[in-house]
């Protein structure tokens, strides 16, 4: 958060939290939003918020890696809000930005099977990605620049992270093709 920034809670019950960072010479509104997703989730609010910032922001970051589960009716609150959210710089008719600036493992397996949860014209910066060790089978993320990833699902370039338990290398713990469909429709 720079010095400029202001932190303000904007949502917060004891499954779902959201804080907004808003940065206003930058005109950057970043939400951190953790916890379940689900129907009790005050998504609403959470537009609402933004509607009321609009005029001064240009550019909204989503860091979604603390979202910990969504289920079906999460997902459907999601991609109303998403879509909602879509429409707060047409209305003005000036250019505003979404950008997922990290998508969490839950999230993105969520987003990956249901493409609209990134809205029209995703541009995702960092996500998780999964391992697990071959040797202790201890199992984690690590959090990539999707600008490294390659071109295509076809060309990824991976790390090879070791082990921080036992030191082994680590290996890939999900679905290639699957974990990576994301990215067919997205900007870097």
């Amino acid at each position: 958060m720079t010095p400029q920034a202001l932190s303000i809670p904007v949502c917060k019950d004891p499954h779902f939290a959201v804080t907004a960072e808003v940065e206003l010479e930058a005109q950057i509104v970043t939400l951190r939003m953790s916890g379940l997703i689900n129907e009790s989730s005050d998504l609403q609010k959470v537009s609402d918020y933004l509607f009321k910032l609009e005029p001064k922001a240009r550019v909204l970051r989503f860091d979604l890696a603390g979202i910990t589960d969504i289920n079906s009716s999460g997902l459907r609150q999601w991609v109303i809000f998403i879509r909602r959210v879509e429409n707060i710089g047409p209305r003005q008719q000036r250019d505003f930005e979404i950008v997922f600036s990290s998508l969490g493992e839950v999230f993105l397996e969520r987003a990956n099977t249901f493409l609209d949860m990134l809205g029209a014209k995703p541009r995702v910066e960092a996500i998780e990605v999964p391992y697990r060790c071959a040797s202790c089978q201890d199992r984690s993320t690590v959090t990539m620049q999707v600008k490294d990833l390659g071109a295509s699902a076809s060309e990824l370039r991976l790390p090879e992270p070791s082990c921080g338990k036992c030191g082994s290398a680590m290996e890939f713990d999900e679905d290639l093709s699957g974990y990576f469909r994301f990215l067919k429709r997205i900007s870097r």
